[in-house]
């Protein structure tokens, strides 16, 4: 294992000077900027291969395996693969499926979604390697494509903006305050943003605004080609009993548009979040002036590491403006005391009622008491941005429609047979069951026809200490073959 880890490291820092001239790490002093967790590797393996002596005569007819370099850190190591050039040349009962380190497949692509694509990056894989696997005996003959890219994390640390001595984050998961009832039912709306930019792998966070619609920075997603790469990821956060959910993974699909000025943007997912967890609702707007006095906090994915909140100190030190007829919306823009990191951009400020008051848009630079604060814009003037371009409703009751929106969807059956498994996800208490129906909210009532189905898993818990990943040293091209079924060759703000 010594030896492994030895090999890894070296094999690390010359993977990391191959690719030095495609890497882009930001200026530290540059703000705002995104957090860019890891770079972008280019590779040049095709399917089918030239050789026909590499397809296997199986169900699993031909597979690529990649151990990623050694990670130094206590969170898990992810990746992500690029399959590029994607011709189909006809149906078939062919498939490709991407793995994470455990060898679990992580999605399929199958004959609907590859005909409607040239290329695509892979969701976001857990381990210490990745495996890229062709189902199908006819698949060599209906079909082709190439791994262009991989994308992993560098051992890079993200610039902190604190504001006082101490460091005020803290994992959701862990936070016991005065505002840890209203903390658990509006967190699971933000989410760790991943995607990839100028040759690096970025990482923001943002929050749901509408059943299935989420706001960020505009400095961390501006464009239709940006959203194609990106990935919102809900849940992605330490268990208070130490482990971590992996959390649950949608694509952005369409790009809603951005506005610089105020450094916002928006942008629909996939699926409905809400339709996968019955505490997950669109974040709402708060409607009274912000006072200087009163507490907040700010739910972030700070250098891209599992949910966290600021709370200690959390309030605005300066208060937002209306913008005048000069149609000036810089004044908009008011300083805060909340902890922040690179990757905290796009976050949620939060009343202790959970309701908007702002979003996050800078941080300061410093990592010790400089007197300097951080930036967000005010809630008023995205809402107001937001309706303007019809991305939310402009009625004096929107609220009331985005709520009725998510409503609309069919919630999944709830267990409340565990009071361990349901903490911090904003579900009903143990008096909310099929005895006493009336004691449940509307939205946790189970329909009739789903009384019988089988409650969805809880998300699952990665047990696995990343830095004692095992597997075997990488072949010198970086390509392995497996036998048929095996999972590889190892396991800004």
């Amino acid at each position: 294992m010594k030896r492994w880890d030895q090999m890894s490291r070296i094999f690390a820092v010359l993977m990391v000077m191959s690719v030095t001239s495609t890497v882009t790490i930001p200026d530290a002093q540059a703000q705002p900027a995104p957090f860019a967790q890891g770079p972008v590797v280019s590779l040049d393996v095709k399917f089918p291969p030239d050789n026909a002596a590499a397809l296997f005569n199986s169900t699993i007819v031909w597979t690529f395996n990649r151990s990623l370099p050694f990670h130094n850190s206590t969170l898990p190591q992810t990746s992500r693969i690029f399959l590029d050039d994607i011709v189909v040349k006809g149906q078939g009962d062919y498939s490709i499926d991407i793995a994470d380190g455990l060898g679990n497949i992580q999605e399929t692509f199958r004959f609907e979604e590859l005909i409607t694509r040239t290329g695509i990056w892979s969701k976001v894989l857990s381990g210490g390697s990745l495996s890229v696997r062709v189902r199908g005996q006819d698949a060599a003959e209906k079909l082709s494509f190439r791994l262009t890219r991989i994308a992993y994390d560098f051992d890079a640390l993200a610039e902190k903006s604190l504001v006082g001595a101490i460091n005020g984050l803290t994992d959701v998961a862990l936070y016991t305050g005065p505002m840890s009832e209203e903390l658990a039912r509006i967190a699971p709306s933000v989410a760790k943003l991943e995607y990839i930019k100028d040759g690096s792998k970025f990482t923001c966070s943002g929050f749901l605004v509408d059943p299935q619609r989420m706001v960020t920075n505009a400095h961390c997603i501006d464009s239709q080609a940006l959203c194609d790469t990106a990935i919102a990821i809900f849940n992605y956060q330490k268990l208070s009993h130490g482990g971590i959910s992996l959390g649950q993974q949608y694509r952005c699909t369409d790009f809603l548009g951005a506005d610089k000025t105020i450094d916002a943007a928006a942008f629909t997912l996939a699926e409905r979040p809400v339709d996968d967890d019955a505490g997950r609702q669109p974040i709402v707007f708060g409607e009274t002036p912000l006072s200087s006095s009163e507490p907040l906090l700010l739910i972030q994915h700070p250098g891209g590491s599992p949910k966290m909140v600021s709370v200690e100190g959390c309030m605005a030190s300066t208060l937002p403006q209306t913008p005048g007829d000069d149609g000036d919306l810089s004044v908009s823009n008011f300083e805060h005391g909340c902890d922040t990191e690179q990757g905290s951009s796009g976050s949620p400020l939060l009343r202790a009622n959970g309701k908007l008051v702002g979003l996050h848009k800078i941080g300061h630079g410093a990592e010790a008491d400089s007197g300097r604060h951080n930036t967000a814009v005010d809630a008023n003037v995205l809402r107001a941005w937001l309706q303007k371009t019809e991305i939310l409703p402009s009625s004096d009751n929107a609220e009331e429609a985005i709520m009725a929106a998510s409503e609309n969807s069919t919630p999944p059956p709830v267990s409340i047979e565990s009071e361990e498994g349901n903490a911090g996800q904003g579900m009903p208490n143990a008096e909310c069951d099929d005895v006493n129906p009336d004691n449940c909210p509307e939205q946790f009532r189970v329909p009739d026809d789903l009384k019988d189905a089988k409650p969805l898993p809880m998300p699952t818990v990665d047990d696995e200490d990343p830095t004692e990943m095992k597997g075997d040293a990488p072949a010198e091209d970086g390509e392995s073959r497996s036998e048929p079924g095996s999972t590889g060759s190892g396991t800004t703000e």
